[in-house]
Formats: C-alpha cells, sequence, structure tokens
C-alpha cells in the first residue's frame, strides 16, 4: 500500500513538472482550477506505520499551521535531472504562492523552465473578489469575479509525508526558530525502491514547515523508462506589508465608489462595483449626487427608467478624457440590487 501511494504521488509530481499530458509520470503545472480545487493538487499521505524511519518525528501534514499565519510566502522548485528511454531527461518547475489574508490575496507564479534553458511565466491570483489568470507575460491579463468557494493552490501539500525523522539540532532561518530533522528514503515510504536524504526546519512554536530538502534518486519509482534524481527545495517566509504585486498588465479593481450605509455583498471589480441596499431608488440617487458631486461628477440629466430599474450617469472631467459611472438599480428582494460601471471616454 505505501509502495503505491509512493508511485502515485511521484507520478503526479513528475507530471507537474513536465507539463504535458501524455507524460504522467512527470511533473505537470497546476493549472488555474487549482486555484478552486484542492482536489488537482497532490495531497499527500503518511508511508505505512510498519515502515517508518529510526527516528521519532512524524510530519503528516507538511500544510501545518499555514492557516493561522496571516500572511506568507511560499516558494516550492521542483526539478527532476536523469534520463528517459535512454534520452537526457530534465525538467523545472518554480511555484511562488504569497497570501496577505488582509488584503485578502493570493497570488500564484510559475516558473517553467524550457528545452532552450528560458523560463516561461505564468500568473493566476485572488484579490478580494477579482480572480486574476496570465498564460504568459506577454499575454493578456484576466480578469472575473471570483466564485464564492474558491481555495488556495499550497505547495506544502506537494512534500512527501514524514514519519520517523530524526533530530538534527536547532537553527534560526528566515526569521523563525526551528528545529531540524533529517530523514531517508525510510521516512518517506521509499524502503529499497529508492535512496533518498532530506533535511525539514519546523518553526517552534507553530509547527510551520520553514524550509524543507529532499533529493530521491532510484531507476524504478518514476515510471517506465525513467531513471534519475528529484529534488524538492521548499521555503517559507514572511514578505513584509505591502510586498504583494499585481503584474503591471492586470487591472486594479475599482476601488473608491461611495457606498451607503449598511450595503451588502460588495464586490468590486475592474470596472464594476456591485452591492445590495435597502434604500429606495429616490434616496440612493440623492445619495449619488451629494457623494459623486464631492468628487467631482456632475449628473447628467434626471435620470432614465429601464427594463431593469432606473439608470443614473455622472461625468467627471479629466485631462484628455472623461470618466463615466453609470449606475442601475433593479428591484430585489429587501430592496435594491446596484451596480456601478466605470466607462472612459476618450476624444
Amino acid at each position: 500500500m505505501k509502495k503505491q501511494f509512493l508511485f502515485l504521488a511521484l507520478a503526479l509530481i513528475l507530471a507537474l513538472l513536465a507539463g504535458c499530458t501524455q507524460a504522467p509520470s512527470v511533473l505537470e503545472t497546476p493549472g488555474p482550477g487549482n486555484l478552486t480545487d484542492p482536489q488537482a493538487q497532490p495531497q499527500g499521505q503518511p508511508p505505512a506505520a510498519e515502515q517508518r524511519g529510526s527516528g521519532s518525528f512524524d510530519l503528516t501534514d507538511p500544510a501545518v499551521g499555514l492557516a493561522e499565519l496571516p500572511r506568507y510566502q511560499a516558494v516550492l522548485t521542483l526539478r527532476f535531472d536523469g534520463t528517459r528511454d535512454g534520452q537526457p531527461y530534465r525538467v523545472e518547475k518554480t511555484y511562488t504562492l504569497s497570501v496577505d489574508r488582509s488584503i485578502p490575496a493570493t497570488f500564484l507564479m510559475e516558473t517553467a523552465l524550457q528545452p532552450d534553458g528560458s523560463n516561461v511565466a505564468r500568473f493566476s491570483g485572488l484579490l478580494g473578489a477579482v480572480r486574476y489568470s496570465q498564460s504568459a507575460p506577454d499575454q493578456p491579463c484576466q480578469a472575473v469575479e471570483a466564485a464564492s468557494d474558491e481555495m488556495e493552490f499550497t505547495p506544502a501539500l506537494m512534500l512527501p509525508p514524514l514519519l520517523g525523522a530524526e533530530g538534527a539540532g536547532e537553527e534560526s532561518i528566515e526569521g523563525f526558530q526551528t528545529q531540524v530533522y533529517s530523514f531517508n528514503q525510510q521516512a518517506i515510504g521509499a524502503g529499497e525502491a529508492a535512496t533518498a536524504s532530506g533535511k525539514v526546519w519546523v518553526a517552534q512554536p507553530g509547527g510551520q514547515v520553514i524550509k524543507y530538502t529532499l533529493t530521491l534518486e532510484s531507476d524504478t519509482v518514476f515510471g517506465a523508462g525513467i531513471t534519475g534524481q528529484q529534488s524538492w527545495e521548499y521555503t517559507l517566509r514572511d514578505p513584509g506589508e505591502g510586498a504583494m504585486q499585481l503584474p503591471e498588465s492586470c487591472p486594479l479593481p475599482l476601488r473608491g465608489i461611495p457606498v451607503p450605509d449598511g450595503a451588502t455583498g460588495l464586490v468590486e471589480l475592474p470596472a464594476e462595483v456591485r452591492f445590495q441596499t435597502a434604500l429606495d431608488a429616490g434616496t440612493l440617487a440623492a445619495f449619488y449626487t451629494d457623494q459623486l458631486g464631492a468628487l467631482g461628477y456632475l449628473p447628467q440629466g434626471e435620470g432614465l427608467e429601464t427594463a431593469n430599474g432606473p439608470l443614473w450617469a455622472y461625468i467627471q472631467q479629466g485631462e484628455g478624457v472623461q470618466t463615466m459611472l453609470v449606475i442601475t438599480a433593479t428591484p430585489a428582494e429587501g430592496g435594491l440590487s446596484v451596480r456601478v460601471v466605470r466607462v472612459e471616454i476618450k476624444p
């Protein structure tokens, strides 16, 4: 059972590295859906208890304690260097996950080494209610409303769990005081199918994995015709307040739009704000005439009645551009469903 799990986990990781569905035995990049689908991640399971290392330390959940951190940056680099069907075979991918729960924001940058030695980067992320994706730096950055149940991809879940790691002293690393443990192939359930050596640095207190290194070599566990060495290099750090930045090509959510007191369900997208309010249409119109007037917006007429409810338009003059806000208020249970859309008008 333990060996079956090891083979499956290595096949998933090697598929993640290769980024190719036709080669399920070597590393494929988690797609954008993996921010929303935790089942798409190779969730680790500990090796069988009867086949453990010689130490007393167990790490059954490499993502332990991450949920308690207000912000963090986790970097995982996966490498495979060996042969496939007798030909040289090398793949490498790096995942950089940045999380700041105060914003809230979750950004994932994936970098893959190409055969010509260049790197290709892909970005995906959540910023408030906005989900971003960019397949390459020279491609458009897409922004859509995030699903309510979206979850973050977690690189730590790609680290093999441990049973029976040995204590190897203490060390201060990345600003954390840690307990260090060393382990071999027995602790990750490889048995005699591979040779391995690794270390893990565990925060004291807290229990978070601050650093994890592992090198595993085999001519059997990676799949038919594949032999070589795979490595995991993982670090966790505090990036500091304000360190998270969207790529320049990604549009920021629309901020600074006045919202009535008591509004609920606020969603801020790059060119649109939505919310629900208990105000009636007349009171809402008066609110925006007053609030937007203070920001330099002028009302365009008295408003219009549409099939979706009343509509109002406001224009702000700028240098070489006009900014229009179009506000619609659709009757809904308990009040109005309000939509504010920003449109830039150039001469």
